[in-house]
């Protein structure tokens, strides 16, 4: 990250607010968290988020997190299932390689991640920052 404080934004705030402090936050190469997001509204910050982003002349990885463990979880009943759900998030990660920011969803929660980290390598990348 590009400093240790992590900015906590509120879902809460109004529409053009939030996606104006979302833009403020990458323009400076912040990292930052989306608190507060309401049930099934996950999508849309990530969707505004990915915009702005992109917008900036940036690339981004989306990924889940605790999306690798189903996949162990699936290995012992499900192997075929439990492989190609690996062989997916590894193309995934590798057409992702070396992006300016991860957009990080949770499995339980609803709190959206935005960890900027474009000093990083491509291995380094891939561990996230849980």
């Amino acid at each position: 990250m590009s400093d240790s404080k992590l900015t906590l934004v509120s879902y809460s705030l109004k529409r053009e607010e939030l996606e104006s402090r979302i833009e403020a936050l990458v323009r400076e190469h912040k990292s930052f968290e989306v608190v507060d997001v309401k049930s099934g509204k996950q999508r849309t910050i990530v969707d505004i988020v990915e915009r702005t982003i992109e917008a900036n002349g940036m690339k981004c990885r989306v990924r889940t997190n605790g999306r690798g463990f189903i996949a162990a979880a699936l290995a012992i009943p499900t192997f075929g299932a439990s492989a190609a759900a690996s062989a997916a998030i590894a193309v995934h990660n590798m057409s992702t390689a070396n992006p300016d920011y991860e957009v990080i969803k949770e499995m339980i929660g609803s709190d959206v991640r935005v960890v900027y980290f474009k000093d990083k390598g491509f291995f380094e990348s891939l561990k996230g920052e849980w």
